[in-house]
């Protein structure tokens, strides 16, 4: 009977949590959408899914494409159905921003609360569920028609599909299920691969005698990725000659880009937070857009004279001839000088300012001033502070207690290693963090769970101690008495 109450208050604490998520997803969507180039770039291509049933970013004589993953494309096609989402229409956005709302209330929201409930317990669960229905970073992105939403539920089901085998289970369906989930995640979005080294951890929980254990389970986890990620590379490759198993670097119009590997290793070697991902590069891949050295300057002001005339002369031999590979290496030339004379400066510190800027931050970007939240932005940074430093003590009680040291490592992957080798990569815009942030609440429930049972235990310990002290100088003081 008390079971079952326990059970009851469970299921009521935790769906007055989901109504509550919805409620505060609610205030960001109501009559409000986001879309950038991408968000267009996308709905092109659901579009034509859903008329002609090719995947390009129109009707014939477009050619088909390859550089973006279809994950996302088919989730938007699925959304919105017909409804097209144009400029001047709100209906198609509005249907995109009412299927993340859900998809992220009872999707991301109940997945973290179950790898919880696994690892610690119902309370930390609730506590996890609480953090995500009420903590303002990913709701503001369910307004967005961007791939974060989708992208955060497959990555956060990824994770926690690997709690349980990360806590000693040694069913195979778990990592068969995750091995799945991350081939979808990586359709959506790349990056999302990231979090891959995490079946490592999950495979060291389940392992039952030596190394050997783990090589049956682990090949089934793969088995899974490649039976549902193979047909992108297998179609590309079929179609174009080339695998493109990741897709490709594309412009503001959703057009591949050829040749960018050397600005961007050079940006990575002058930028000290996510700015000028954008403000550089959606300029420079369009070779109709008037790039100008002084945009360099502005990222890095120590850029040097002679560094800044190579700098022109690269620009301009791109607004002659496009983006060729002579200018791509006339930029990865002078990455290399600066990596030479500079390597730690470029290799650590500048990826440690960027990781900063990428969990601490105002989130502006999905926070406009027209955002029927706008006035959230004031607590936006200081509540990053907060969560960054609670998923880090978090992992840290977690790693500690050795029941449930791997699950803490599989989330530590999921979050700080994805991200640090986000900001390594120079891909560290702060909406790229929102994939993380699921298991960043579950180390800082789980950390708190974790941390509250060693105060119980340790205060229970000291009441006993001082019990059988008190009885102890009890019995002394009669056998003198006597």
């Amino acid at each position: 009977m008390r079971g079952k109450l326990t059970g009851l208050a469970f299921a009521c604490v935790g769906v007055t949590l989901l109504l509550v998520g919805l409620e505060v997803r609610g205030q960001v969507t109501q009559d409000f959408w986001f879309a950038g180039s991408d968000s267009y770039g996308y709905n092109k291509l659901a579009d034509e899914l859903i008329e002609h049933h090719r995947y390009a970013l129109g009707p014939w004589p477009e050619g088909l494409h390859w550089a973006r993953p279809p994950g996302y494309p088919l989730y938007v096609a699925l959304a919105k159905g017909r409804t097209l989402a144009t400029m001047n229409g709100r209906e198609g956005w509005t249907d995109i921003a009412h299927a993340n709302v859900w998809l992220e209330t009872f999707g991301t929201g109940l997945v973290l609360c179950f790898g919880v409930f696994v690892m610690c317990g119902t309370l930390p669960a609730l506590l996890a569920l609480l953090l995500m229905m009420v903590a303002p970073f990913n709701a503001i992105a369910t307004a967005a028609a961007l791939t974060e939403t989708l992208a955060t539920f497959l990555v956060t089901t990824t994770v926690m599909l690997l709690i349980p085998p990360a806590m000693g289970s040694p069913r195979r369906g778990w990592l068969a299920a995750a091995g799945v989930f991350l081939a979808l995640a990586t359709l959506t979005r790349p990056d999302s691969l990231l979090v891959a080294p995490a079946f490592l951890f999950a495979l060291l929980g389940a392992r039952r005698g030596g190394l050997r254990t783990m090589v049956v389970p682990a090949l089934v986890a793969t088995l899974a990725f490649v039976v549902v990620f193979a047909p992108w590379p297998i179609r590309n490759l079929s179609q174009f000659g080339k695998a493109y198993p990741l897709g490709g670097r594309i412009d503001r119009y959703s057009r591949p880009v050829e040749n960018y590997e050397g600005s961007w290793a050079y940006l990575r070697t002058i930028s000290k937070n996510w700015r000028p991902m954008t403000q550089l590069t959606t300029c420079y891949y369009d070779v109709g857009c008037p790039l100008a050295a002084q945009d360099f300057l502005t990222a890095d002001p120590t850029i040097g004279a002679d560094e800044l005339i190579e700098i022109r002369r690269l620009i301009e031999e791109r607004r002659r001839h496009g983006h060729t590979p002579a200018v791509s290496s006339g930029f990865q030339a002078l990455a290399d000088a600066r990596r030479r004379d500079r390597p730690v400066y470029v290799e650590v510190v500048l990826p440690a300012m960027r990781l900063k800027s990428m969990w601490v931050s105002h989130h502006d970007e999905l926070l406009p001033d027209h955002s029927p939240v706008a006035s959230w932005r004031p607590i936006m940074r200081p509540l990053s502070w907060k969560v960054m430093w609670g998923a880090i003590f978090g992992g840290l009680v977690l790693v500690i207690d050795r029941r449930t040291r791997f699950a803490a490592l599989v989330l530590g992957v999921a979050t700080l290693g994805r991200t640090a080798l986000l900001a390594y990569t120079f891909y560290s815009m702060p909406r790229y963090l929102l994939e993380s942030l699921p298991s960043a609440y579950a180390l800082i429930a789980g950390g708190l769970g974790v941390a509250s049972v060693w105060l119980v235990s340790s205060a229970s310990a000291l009441w006993r101690a001082r019990s059988r002290t008190k009885a102890t100088s009890g019995v002394e003081s009669a056998s003198m008495k006597i």
